[in-house]
């Protein structure tokens, strides 16, 4: 059959457009193309084929319609499959094709078919291997339009179909003049056309009407792209979802469209001839088969602008890179293009270009290059660098620093090389200042002979200090004058500045105390002390003559100290406000507010932070607080993305953004620690009483001692995990050790004794960290029996610390699990977030990604962007429905592991065993995930495929993923015959009970 005829089997009724238009324009390059197929009825040969789509695996599918079936090639393997009749005849029972025009496969790997001349719409059940239908219920011989039909989910020659994220199906019913659309949670079809008074289809140029549609696809978003090919043009309609509180009204469509600005065929950039279908990709950028004009055409959605590839005067062409009538296009996740050339019966395929982008930190901590970056694709911010005494301001692209590169909007097109810029961190400080002893005064003295003392202000920071004044304060503050500086701003020309101060006329004879504090609007204040003695002229040798440093007549003192906020490198991001009482009884107290202004600032940095974490150290150098109270206001919280560690010297709270998050009012915690011998002492002998203590002393020879100090913790945040760590005293034996425990009196009445973990505390001591969801009293002791280690009451642990596994994965509505599926990845953050919470993910009230609002995983892809454990593909999207490769694995993996095992004693095995380092001859120095691929070989976790290769790109499936993290959670397998949860898996599946492992609650085996 002829091309000409074939053309006419595409529309059915449509008499084609021939002519073609000379014109001139930017050619993209051809000479990366490369051919798949030739003309022909065997496996990989094509009869016209009319379209070719991708699925996430990178595998093939081509409807070949000449041959009347779907072809699929194994990106893997590079064999060909098929479906249909093994004749190549037409056929019309379920999985046979009359004239098959489109192919489309969804995110589980079920295939969709547009079968033209059966007028319908098959599906394939990649796990069962069924087919079913959408179409008009018809029984008779398959003539031409008898099994067609009007009526919503009935075709008349389909030549499209897509679906989209959530499952939904949209179908070009071309001869219907029309798209409808299958909605997966309704069962309702939708329907967009122009329709007369009978509802009988008719043409139309008007936006939302058409005109033989046959392709049509859709974006991440949900916006719907119509190849209108009669009309030609392309439409694009954006649905408005109906918000109401009530859900009354409608949604509202808005339509747009591309074509030539008078309407009708063209041949220029942009405009169309016979569009039959088209792709858009995962960037935004619009690929058409612009048909009877021999071309495809690009639309760059950051530059809109329009490129092509094809012969350049439009004419058909059978070289690589020239075209005969293209009916299809794809791109895979490699962002190759590939397309279905018709009229030369075969698949082209586009090869991508990749490139590096370096990033050059300029002096700041190094930052890993992009390698195998697709070409015309976005990149991701990656963590800034840090640079000691600078401020990073961006990534740049030039050594120049004039023009930055934008992350939302920036497209590689090559390789290049990314360059810090760096801000000098601003420092605002002056030199420090002695307390002062003005010379001693006689009772009698006459006005004019007191001591001037001339005080310099001499700024040591790098930064401005503007409006410099001082104050004077304390119980004889009206005993003094000063003058204010001469100047009120210092800067690199005017470095320094002078006041002074004196005792007034007349005062009588006594001792004489002030304080005197420099003030900076951009500094904290610094205060020191003034005294003067004024002794009586008869016995001018005795008096007091005060030696430093001076300290006030004790009263209520109260100070307010700037405490900076760190990152985890200890690199300053922000500060907040603390206020030091001294109480008449000599009692410090400290009080310390997280300032929404400080909230704001913090979020705004530590985004960027792996760990997610900021820190606060509040410094105690003489250990004299006995109280030390954290605020942390409503409008703090509301402005958090970050968790909050505090550190005291007496205990150092740790809480996570996940338990912060759901927090509406004013949060406090309260730290006050036991440090009198006697209180300990009175605390040891109670503990000696408690029931749980002599459960495990009773008849033996055991000591008990209370080691540090108990620390009382009072809040009203209950019920949320937090981490607490409380340090060792030092010179502790291996005995007192490995027999230490936590014994805990919680606010609610409950009692419980735990193990910790030995991490480091600070700089020189050791500490012991264990997590609570209740607060009261912590004691360390060490409950020490000679040769054994402390056995901890069962009943008194946790859920977690009895080893009860709780089922982190669930199947699918149809009793299946699916193991070969590729996993997405909002499946891995619900199997995170749900062994980690017990099933019980808490509620997210942030919207991190703009991506993830609508996804069921929403709260779980939060709950563990919040830990750290997952981030996004970009800065403001998670691609929740993106699937998951080996080397992502790696990384994920490793970032649990580094979690769960720094600073540690844990008692997993991959903390500890090391196995020798593996090399990879498809994992290079450069690659993004190199070093943590390098340790989950060693560790054991994920050891390559047996052949040298760890495959890196390749996507991990359902089962795959399900035996990594059983390994990272220290779970089963179980070995036990059990009920089998899935019907699709067997005990003669490899992965069977790791699956079993992972969906059934149990008590752990040893």
């Amino acid at each position: 059959m002829d091309q000409y005829l074939k053309r006419i089997l595409i529309w059915s009724v449509v008499v084609l457009l021939s002519s073609l238009t000379m014109f001139s324009s930017h050619v993209l390059a051809a000479n990366e193309w490369i051919q798949l197929g030739k003309e022909g009825g065997e496996l990989g040969e094509f009869g016209y084929p009319n379209s070719v789509t991708a699925d996430s695996q990178g595998n093939i599918y081509v409807a070949d319609s000449d041959n009347n079936r779907i072809q699929k090639l194994d990106i893997a393997s590079g064999v060909w499959s098929y479906w249909g009749k093994s004749d190549g005849k037409e056929g019309s029972a379920l999985g046979e094709f009359n004239y098959p025009a489109d192919v489309a496969v969804d995110s589980q790997g079920n295939i969709y078919v547009a079968d033209k001349l059966n007028h319908r719409i098959q599906k394939l059940d990649v796990v069962t291997g069924v087919w079913s239908k959408w179409g008009k219920e018809y029984q008779g011989p398959n003539v031409l339009d008898n099994a067609s039909g009007i009526n919503p989910g009935e075709f008349h020659n389909p030549s499209g179909v897509t679906v989209d994220r959530q499952g939904n199906v949209y179908v070009a019913d071309t001869t219907n003049q029309r798209i409808q659309k299958f909605d997966l949670l309704t069962g309702q079809w939708t329907v967009w056309g122009k329709v007369n008074a009978k509802n009988l289809p008719l043409t139309g140029s008007n936006l939302g009407e058409f005109n033989q549609p046959a392709g049509i696809a859709v974006d991440h978003e949900g916006n719907i792209y119509v190849a209108d090919t009669e009309n030609h043009r392309i439409q694009k309609v954006k649905i408005i979802k109906n918000s109401s509180e009530n859900g009354a009204g409608s949604d509202t469509y808005e339509w747009s469209e591309w074509k030539k600005t008078s309407g009708g065929s063209s041949d220029e950039l942009g405009e169309f001839s016979e569009p039959f279908n088209l792709e858009v990709d995962d960037q935004g950028n619009v690929y058409v088969a612009d048909s009877n004009n021999n071309r495809i055409q690009k639309l760059a959605i950051s530059t809109n602008e329009w490129s092509m590839w094809g012969k350049a005067d439009g004419n058909d062409g059978s070289e690589l890179g020239e075209f005969s009538y293209p009916t299809g296009v794809t791109i895979d996740s490699m962002g190759n293009v590939y397309v279905a050339d018709f009229g030369n019966s075969r698949i082209q395929k586009f090869t991508a270009l990749f490139f590096t982008v370096k990033f050059d930190s300029q002096g700041g901590s190094q930052v890993v290059d992009y390698e195998n970056v697709p070409n015309n694709t976005k990149i991701y911010r990656p963590s800034s660098p840090t640079r000691h005494g600078y401020i990073f301001d961006g990534w740049y692209k030039d050594s120049l620093l004039q023009e930055a590169w934008n992350f939302d909007t920036g497209i590689v097109t090559e390789n290049r090389t990314l360059y810090a810029k760096w801000i000098e961190e601003p420092t605002f400080s002056i030199e420090s200042i002695n307390n002062q002893i003005l010379s001693e005064l006689l009772s009698d003295y006459r006005s004019g002979t007191q001591e001037v003392k001339t005080i310099s202000i001499r700024r040591s920071g790098t930064a401005d200090l503007e409006n410099i004044s001082v104050v004077l304060s304390g119980t004889n503050a009206d005993s003094f004058e000063l003058t204010q500086p001469l100047l009120t701003k210092l800067d690199k020309d005017h470095p320094a500045t002078t006041f002074s101060i004196k005792a007034k006329n007349g005062l009588s004879v006594g001792n004489y105390y002030a304080s005197i504090t420099i003030k900076s609007k951009n500094m904290v204040d610094m205060t020191f002390n003034i005294a003067q003695v004024v002794k009586a002229p008869s016995n001018p040798s005795s008096g007091y003559y005060p030696s430093l440093p001076i300290e006030p007549p004790m009263t209520s003192v109260k100070k307010e100290i700037f405490i900076d906020v760190l990152a985890k490198e200890g690199k300053r991001i922000s500060n907040t406000v603390m206020s030091r009482t001294t109480e008449s009884n000599g009692q410090v107290k400290d009080k310390i507010t997280i300032t929404p202004e400080s909230a704001k600032e913090v979020s705004g940095k530590v985004t960027e932070m792996p760990n997610n974490f900021a820190y606060i150290i509040i410094p105690d150098e003489k250990d004299e607080v006995a109280e030390t109270m954290i605020e942390i206001p409503s409008l703090s919280l509301a402005s958090l993305n970050t968790g909050i560690s505090i550190r005291t010297v007496n205990g150092t709270i740790m809480i996570p953004h996940a338990s912060l998050s759901s927090v509406t009012d004013n949060l406090y915690f309260r730290l006050v620690p036991v440090k009198t011998a006697s209180e300990k002492s009175d605390i040891e002998n109670r503990m000696k009483q408690e029931e749980k203590i002599r459960q495990i002393v009773a008849g033996k020879n055991t000591t008990v001692e209370v080691l540090g100090r108990p620390l009382t913790i009072e809040t009203n945040m209950q019920s949320r995990p937090v981490t607490l760590v409380l340090p060792l005293p030092a010179n502790l034996t291996q005995a007192q050790i490995e027999h230490l425990a936590i014994f805990i009196e919680h606010s609610n009445g409950t009692k419980e004794l735990v193990h910790g973990r030995i991490t480091q505390f600070d700089e020189t001591f050791k500490g012991i960290e264990f997590d609570v969801n209740h607060f009261s009293m912590f004691t360390i002791l060490s409950i020490e029996e000679p040769g054994k280690t402390i056995d901890v009451v069962e009943e008194d642990m946790s859920k977690e610390e009895k080893a009860i596994h709780f089922p982190y994965i669930q199947g699918y509505s149809d009793g299946t699990f699916r193991p070969n599926l590729a996993i997405s990845r909002q499946q891995m953050a619900a199997m995170l977030a749900r062994h980690l919470t017990q099933n019980e993910v808490p509620v997210a009230h942030t919207i991190s990604y703009r991506d993830i609002q609508q996804v069921w995983a929403y709260d779980e892809i939060e709950y563990v962007r919040d830990l750290g454990l997952m981030t996004g593909t970009t800065d403001n999207t998670f691609t929740p429905n993106g699937t998951i490769t080996r080397a992502q694995m790696a990384v994920i993996a490793m970032r649990w592991i580094d979690k769960h095992c720094l600073n540690s004693l844990d008692q997993a095995s991959y903390c500890k065993s090391m196995n020798e380092a593996k090399e990879f001859t498809d994992v290079s120095e450069k690659h993004w995930a190199a070093d943590s691929i390098k340790r989950i070989s060693q560790i054991g976790i994920m050891t390559g495929m047996g052949d040298g290769t760890f495959r890196p790109e390749q996507k991990l499936t359902r089962a795959q993923a399900v035996k990594v993290l059983n390994h990272l959670f220290e779970r089963g397998p179980i070995q036990l015959t059990i009920e089998n949860k899935f019907k699709d898996i067997t005990p003669e599946h490899w992965a069977f009970y790791e699956i079993q492992e992972a969906a059934l609650e149990h008590e752990a085996r040893d």
